[in-house]
C-alpha cells in the first residue's frame, strides 16, 4: 500500500498540481476540501504529512491544524502550509506559530514544493529516531539506578505505582472505636440496689456515731 500524503484545500486544480509536483515520490495524494473531510480521510488512512492551504473557507489556518491535530489524531505529524503572497523571512519560526513546520509560498513550482516536502519528510524521520533512542536511553538509566538492592531497576519498580491495584486497606485504616452495648436491665438493677444499700448504710453510720456522742 502506497503512503499517503493529505491535501487540505478547497480548490481541485491544486490537489491536480501538488499530484504532478510530488510525483517522483510515488505517495498518493488524498485531497480534502475542509476539516470534516479531511478528518473522515484520516479514518482510513494515516498521512505522513499534511499540506494545507492558508485560506480555507469559515476557518483559519492554525484552527484548522489544531483541529486536525486532535481530531484525526496528527499531533506528531509535519504539516507544510501552502501560503499565498509570503513574504516573511522566517518560514520555520512562521510557521511554528502556525502550528505547522515549513511555509511554501503560493504560487510554488514543481521542484520547489518537491524539496521541500522531501526536506520535511526526513526531519520528521530523523526527529522520530532521535525520539525513540531518547526514550531507550531514558529507560535504560533508570535501569542502571539504585534498585530495591542497590542494582538494576525492575519494570515493577519503575511503574509499579502506575500498574498497581488498588490494595486492600489495612486493619490500620479500617479500625474503628468500639463502643459498648448498653447494659441489661437486670445490671441496671443491680446497680441501683448496690448505690441504695451504700447510702442506707451511710445514715445507719451516721445514727450510731450521733448516740454515742449523746452518751459521751
Amino acid at each position: 500500500m502506497n503512503q499517503t500524503i493529505l491535501l487540505l484545500d478547497y480548490e481541485p486544480r491544486t490537489t491536480v498540481r501538488v499530484a504532478e509536483a510530488l510525483a517522483p515520490l510515488k505517495f498518493e495524494i488524498v485531497g480534502a476540501k475542509d476539516v470534516d473531510a479531511a478528518v473522515a480521510a484520516c479514518a482510513k488512512v494515516e498521512p505522513r504529512m499534511v499540506l494545507i492551504t492558508s485560506v480555507l473557507p469559515r476557518v483559519k489556518v492554525e484552527d484548522a491544524i489544531t483541529q486536525l491535530r486532535a481530531r484525526a489524531g496528527l499531533r506528531n505529524t509535519p504539516f507544510l502550509v501552502l501560503m499565498s503572497g509570503y513574504t516573511g523571512h522566517e518560514p520555520l519560526a512562521d510557521a511554528l506559530r502556525l502550528g505547522a513546520q515549513d511555509i511554501v509560498t503560493k504560487p510554488f513550482s514543481d521542484d520547489d514544493l518537491l524539496q521541500h516536502v522531501k526536506a520535511l519528510l526526513a526531519r520528521a524521520r530523523q526527529d522520530a529516531t532521535i525520539t525513540a533512542d531518547a526514550r531507550t536511553e531514558m529507560l535504560e538509566a533508570m535501569r542502571r539506578g539504585s534498585g530495591k538492592d542497590g542494582g538494576t531497576l525492575t519494570s515493577e519498580e519503575l511503574f509499579g505505582d502506575l500498574l498497581a491495584d488498588e490494595h486492600p486497606p489495612s486493619p490500620g485504616e479500617t479500625q474503628r472505636i468500639a463502643v459498648p452495648p448498653p447494659a441489661p436491665a437486670a445490671a441496671k438493677a443491680a446497680a441501683r440496689a448496690a448505690a441504695s444499700a451504700s447510702a442506707a448504710d451511710a445514715a445507719v453510720a451516721r445514727a450510731l456515731d450521733g448516740t454515742l456522742a449523746d452518751l459521751g
